[in-house]
């Protein structure tokens, strides 16, 4: 028995959602490599499936990109490798954001131009590259919204963090990855969200 429900296809996840019957009441979680978009060509995968299912959620539901790619969020966090004055910090920052932004605007933002997004209007703010916001549970800072998208290697606090902050409260959270690692997160965090392994 596998551990998590699987789609190997989106649109199986679409049929999910049109058979719930207040749209308003759902929100999904999109992981962005091997879930939407082939990591090692970057190439949409299914491209009119994809395209089809985020017209329809454009239209129907709300919806975010939730990605771990690059761990820059933990480097922008940790600091690790700098002296951390005031004014290196900040120059650490600006470091990993500028690589965040070249990933953002020259892979991502393509990408889901291809898919019939429409950047920045269906995006979450901020999308100005000068601006970020921390996704905080309590105390911890767990993610970067950045540029639209959310930046997390701890998905299930991240999900939780950022729907408090900006207070949605919704009965159907779907997450869909295709790592377990990031699904035993979001599942250990809340049972209640719907957890699906995409097989690419």
């Amino acid at each position: 028995m596998a551990e998590f429900d699987e789609i190997r296809t989106l649109t199986q996840l679409k049929d999910q959602l049109e058979m719930l019957p207040n749209k308003s009441d759902v929100v999904v979680f999109f992981d962005w490599d091997d879930t939407l978009v082939k990591s090692s060509t970057k190439d949409v995968l299914e491209p009119a499936v994809t395209k089809a299912l985020f017209k329809y959620l454009d239209d129907n539901i709300e919806w975010y990109v939730l990605t771990g790619r690059g761990n820059y969020t933990d480097k922008i966090l940790a600091l690790d490798d700098c002296n951390k004055t005031p004014e290196r910090v900040e120059q650490c920052n600006r470091y990993y954001f500028d690589m965040m932004e070249r990933s953002t605007t020259g892979y991502m933002y393509p990408a889901l131009a291809d898919m019939g997004v429409e950047i920045p209007a269906d995006l979450p703010a901020p999308v100005d590259p000068n601006t970020y916001q921390y996704i905080k549970l309590g105390d911890d800072i767990v993610g970067i919204v950045y540029m639209g998208i959310l930046y997390s290697t701890d998905k299930g606090r991240a999900i939780e963090g950022f729907m408090q902050q900006n207070a949605i409260d919704k009965n159907f959270v779907f997450f869909v990855d295709d790592n377990p690692t990031f699904l035993k997160q979001v599942q250990q965090q809340n049972p209640l969200y719907i957890v699906l392994k995409r097989i690419p």
